[in-house]
């Protein structure tokens, strides 16, 4: 990931990260979860507004997400679009051990994997990791290439931040 970018999300990382959804990768582009532009951004955001109230801007839904201890991490550091398939999962499996590290500084106590097939790296990440933070993980769908993946990814993640209210790990 590039300075800016580790930058412009920053001032968004909460002081302790309650819930960490990783994504696979930066997309290509301009998109970026913290520029408020990626499909991410919007399933995520429609979301929280099913379950919390709308908001009465991105920024607004940012700093709700901060204070709820939220944050977005990523599998793999550089952007992997246009990879071969065997290059991309290459990659995915070499990034679960920065991943690992990155995990054992912050802390979560819940991982909400952006892509269901990420999920196998992702709790291998968190078993190398060794910490002991995360009591709740959950893969929801990756909200690209059409309206039925986004309503899917809002729908799967409004079912699950109604359980993290419920079982009292978000809200308290």
């Amino acid at each position: 990931m590039t300075e800016a970018l580790n930058q412009t999300r920053q001032p968004y990382q909460p002081e302790n990260i309650q819930i960490l959804f990783v994504e696979e990768a930066v997309q290509p582009g301009n998109m970026f979860f913290y520029r408020k532009n990626s499909n991410v951004f919007r399933a995520v955001k429609e979301a929280f507004g099913q379950v919390f109230g709308e908001f009465k801007s991105h920024e607004d839904f940012l700093q709700f997400f901060k204070a709820n201890g939220c944050y977005v991490d990523y599998l793999c550091p550089d952007m992997i679009n246009g990879l071969t398939i065997e290059f991309r999962k290459q990659v995915r499996t070499d990034s679960i051990k920065p991943l690992s590290e990155r995990l054992v500084s912050l802390q979560p106590k819940v991982v909400i994997t952006v892509m269901k097939v990420l999920e196998k790296e992702v709790l291998e990440a968190i078993r190398l990791s060794g910490i002991d933070s995360v009591a709740y993980t959950k893969a929801i769908a990756f909200p690209a290439h059409s309206k039925t993946n986004a309503d899917k990814c809002v729908n799967e993640l409004v079912a699950v931040l109604e359980e993290l209210l419920e079982i009292g790990i978000l809200g308290d």
